[in-house]
């Protein structure tokens, strides 16, 4: 997106230690939402969030996460959530065994992504968002970006997982393997959740 708007500026925030920006419109900075971000109120035209129901409760969604999100956001600025449900559809043994360990982590974790579907629309509304919400059922393999992000975020997780299981971390990239070919054979898929909100003007 910075390469097809260079006038524009753009800024990554991660709580893992970002690398270093390659265009010249981009910066990036390592922080956590939850500690609250180094900007001042209404800094930011366009918010674009992902993935966090592997790791925020929806307490803290309510109480820190909306709340920080919103106080750097400029009025009529909009704010973009997407997340995919992990619960994903037609998958072969060795993908659901992946999948369920996943899940297992999670809730230990005093996570839960049903509740944070179900709420996150609700949050929308509660902070004076106008938002709308579109799902799509996407297939891994018909997008090959979708098919690189499963094996990477499965790499990034593999210690955390190992720990609900009883496997070693050679079975775990067989498994991992099996479950990349299973992606084609079953035609695995997932539901994308996008949510899209208008800040209101005061």
């Amino acid at each position: 997106m910075a390469k097809n708007y260079p006038l524009s500026h753009f800024t990554g925030i991660d709580i893992n230690n970002p690398k270093d920006a390659t265009l010249p419109n981009v910066s990036l900075t390592q922080g956590d939402v939850l500690e609250g971000l180094p900007y001042p109120d209404c800094s930011f035209d366009y918010i674009h969030f992902r993935d966090f129901l592997w790791s925020i409760s929806s307490k803290d969604a309510s109480n820190k996460l909306f709340p920080e999100l919103i106080r750097i956001l400029k009025p009529s600025g909009w704010i973009e959530g997407a997340e995919f449900d992990v619960n994903i559809l037609n998958v072969g043994p060795n993908t659901k065994f992946l999948n369920d360990a996943l899940f297992n982590h999670i809730r230990n974790n005093g996570n839960h992504p049903e509740e944070f579907y179900k709420n996150t629309s609700k949050l929308f509304k509660k902070h004076n968002l106008e938002y709308q919400i579109e799902e799509r059922i996407l297939c891994f393999v018909d997008y090959d970006l979708s098919k690189k992000k499963f094996v990477t975020f499965h790499k990034t997780i593999k210690s955390m997982i190992l720990e609900y299981t009883s496997i070693s971390y050679q079975e775990y990239d067989e498994i991992l393997d099996k479950a990349c070919v299973e992606l084609e054979e079953y035609r695995t898929s997932y539901r994308l959740i996008r949510y899209f909100g208008k800040k209101l003007l005061v």
